[in-house]
């Protein structure tokens, strides 16, 4: 019965996961979309340590990122 629960769980998490990457059929699709916020002048965004992430500029004009690296080999 154990097994049982653990196969019906592990197929509907599998089945979650499908969804979830057919969402965004972007080339540059995330695993999980969590924030899709758009980031006006003035606003801070931080990574906590140890998250996977990248960055993209869609706006119209240059952004800055300014990167502060806790190891001294990034």
């Amino acid at each position: 019965m154990k097994v049982a629960c653990l196969y019906l769980a592990f197929n509907l998490l599998i089945l979650a996961s499908s969804f979830a990457s057919a969402y965004d059929p972007s080339l540059l699709q995330d695993f999980c979309v969590a924030v899709n916020d758009t980031n006006n002048g003035g606003d801070v965004f931080v990574f906590p340590i140890g998250l996977i992430h990248f960055q993209q500029n869609v706006g119209k004009i240059n952004a800055v990122a300014f990167a502060g690296l806790s190891s001294q080999n990034p």
